[in-house]
């Protein structure tokens, strides 16, 4: 049995099923500046 693996969105929470619907996820959902991204970082501290 293939362990599937989640793609989780650190903003909302929302689980992709792969790494591309992922951003386009976050793409569509989340992006405030495109040039920011890769390295957002708004005090999340894990």
């Amino acid at each position: 049995m293939r362990e599937t693996q989640n793609f989780v969105c650190p903003f909302c929470g929302y689980r992709a099923k792969s790494l591309e619907e992922l951003k386009k996820h976050i793409l569509e959902e989340h992006t405030l500046n495109r040039g920011d991204i890769r390295g957002i970082k708004h005090g999340q501290k894990d």
